[in-house]
């Protein structure tokens, strides 16, 4: 991923991401990604992956 990209997808810009699907931080762990952030989200029921590009 390109550095200026992965420069302006800070903590705050995660932590709204996650707020639009109704998750927090704490429910979601970053897996990495090549051209995108990936998540791996635990909802209790389950885990979700959560691509952002």
């Amino acid at each position: 991923m390109e550095a200026r990209i992965r420069e302006r997808f800070d903590d705050e810009v995660r932590d709204r991401v996650l707020a639009r699907f109704g998750l927090n931080a704490e429910a979601a762990r970053a897996l990495g990604g090549f051209e995108s952030f990936v998540f791996e989200i635990d909802r209790g029921a389950g885990r979700e992956i959560l691509r952002v590009a």
